[in-house]
This record gives C-alpha cells, sequence and structure tokens, in this order.
C-alpha cells in the first residue's frame, strides 16, 4: 500500500482544500464547455475535422 500523501495539501479536515476546490472549478468548465459543443453540434451537424485541423494548426 503506497504510503498516504501530506495532510497538509488538503487543509483542515471538514472543509474544502484550494486544491480541491481549484479541480472542481476546472472540472465544471470543461463540462460547461462540453455541453456547449453538444449543443452546437446539434444545431450546425457535426464538426469538419478539416477545419479543426487548419485551427489547431493556426494556434501553434
Amino acid at each position: 500500500m503506497p504510503p498516504l500523501p501530506d495532510r497538509s495539501r488538503f487543509g483542515d479536515p471538514g472543509k474544502v482544500s484550494a486544491y480541491a476546490t481549484a479541480a472542481l472549478r476546472r472540472q465544471l468548465e470543461r463540462d460547461g464547455v462540453e455541453d456547449l459543443i453538444d449543443e452546437l453540434v446539434e444545431v450546425n451537424g457535426p464538426l469538419d475535422a478539416a477545419a479543426i485541423a487548419r485551427y489547431v494548426d493556426q494556434w501553434r
């Protein structure tokens, strides 16, 4: 069994740590973006793979 992590990273018992709060916030943002993409695909049809590749290349 691996050793337990340093409890100081997690804050006081009964309170949510800043680490967990930030992780949850990021996940909720991602979930919202995924929901928006799903809605846009439903309204406008599937995404064009060639267009996505062009935009990815431009962002790099």
